[in-house]
């Protein structure tokens, strides 16, 4: 772990397009012991052969900025193109900040992560998650990739997680939806029915006089 864990806006800022009041003060331990377990947990569903079930997992914010297809896409494209993504992840920074009223009372934290490839460098990942106040479960609401500058040297190119926007669906169904998972997501919704139409029911001109 570690060492003393710095609170700020910047976090929440980014993610949600809005200004919070959050207090600078040190998380409580609690709230750092649980996400880090469960940030680990997602990477590897990630990069160890299960990112479709990740994608499942994450929050509704996640899942409508990258679309199933896409995400599951981009990681084996990945995968393929660079060996070493899915080695172990050593944690190597911590933020911490939580909305205040009049904002949804929610705890944000965001954890770093380095892998060292074969080639040289190392791949970063940063996840966001988030908790409103008293639910117990953590909720990814943002993934960021990148390599170091040596990894760039040794052509450990990652290609940009192809995210749709950043904002806008926020602000049309509330915050609590950003870190709430869709329920269902595993299975596509069914398509209502559709009218046919049958050209027997048609109604028949009367014959002219």
């Amino acid at each position: 772990m570690m060492g003393r864990i710095r609170g700020g806006a910047l976090v929440v800022a980014a993610l949600t397009g809005v200004a919070s009041s959050v207090t600078g003060q040190s998380p409580p331990a609690s709230a750092i012991d649980s996400a880090e377990p469960f940030i680990t947990r997602w990477i590897e569903l990630v990069w160890r052969g299960s990112s479709d079930q990740a994608w499942v997992e994450a929050s509704t914010w996640f899942q409508a900025r990258i679309g199933r297809f896409e995400w599951n896409r981009w990681v084996e494209t990945q995968r393929v193109r660079q060996r070493g993504l899915g080695g172990p992840p050593r944690l190597i920074g911590t933020n911490y900040v939580r909305d205040e009223p009049p904002l949804q009372p929610v705890e944000w934290v965001d954890m770093t992560f380095a892998v060292d490839l074969p080639a040289g460098g190392r791949f970063l990942q940063r996840v966001w998650v988030a908790r409103p106040e008293g639910e117990t479960d953590w909720y990814v609401a943002n993934y960021g990739v990148s390599v170091d500058p040596q990894a760039m040297v040794a052509n450990a190119a990652i290609d940009p997680i192809p995210y749709l926007g950043f904002g806008a669906w926020h602000h049309r169904h509330g915050f609590i939806g950003i870190v709430r998972p869709r329920p269902g997501a595993s299975r596509p919704a069914p398509e209502p029915p559709r009218a046919v139409a049958n050209p027997a029911t048609f109604r028949k001109r009367p014959p002219l006089q």
